[in-house]
């Protein structure tokens, strides 16, 4: 048993073709070749996108590694500071110490206490110095 359409539906139907053809005729067809022309564009751009993001990926780390060094340049320097303070300190003890000694014996050692006095002036300026030596070498390592 075949059902067939009614006979108006027949009679329709081919001015319908005629008019979904003549609709069609501004519309631009994609073609297949079109799609993936596009789709090869859009790779090309993704995969140009991820290098970018790569290479930002790789500079930030540079960076997170270079502020490491930096901080143990830092540390280095404060520990360096520290102990050069602490030598200064010590070094200026050691000099009151022996200015007071040197004002309970004779006048004929004066002249040694202040040549001491003058040792320990001359260390001093010299641990100074050392430390901002260092300070300028540190900030030389520095990237500006």
């Amino acid at each position: 048993m075949t059902l067939t359409p009614p006979s108006r539906l027949s009679a329709t139907k081919a001015p319908l073709k005629i008019n979904f053809k003549k609709s069609l005729e501004g519309v631009p067809v994609c073609t297949c070749g079109q799609a993936q022309l596009r789709e090869v564009t859009l790779q090309e751009e993704n995969d140009a996108y991820e290098n970018a993001i790569s290479n930002c990926e790789s500079k930030i780390q540079e960076k997170i590694e270079e502020a490491e060094l930096l901080r143990r340049k830092l540390e280095e320097l404060e520990d360096t500071e520290k102990n050069l303070r602490d030598e200064l300190e010590n070094a200026q003890t050691a000099l009151d110490t022996s200015r007071s000694r040197g004002s309970d014996e004779a006048v004929g050692n004066s002249k040694t206490s202040v040549e001491t006095g003058d040792d320990m002036e001359s260390s001093k300026k010299a641990i100074l110095d050392m430390l901002e030596e260092r300070k300028r070498e540190l900030s030389a390592c520095a990237p500006v």
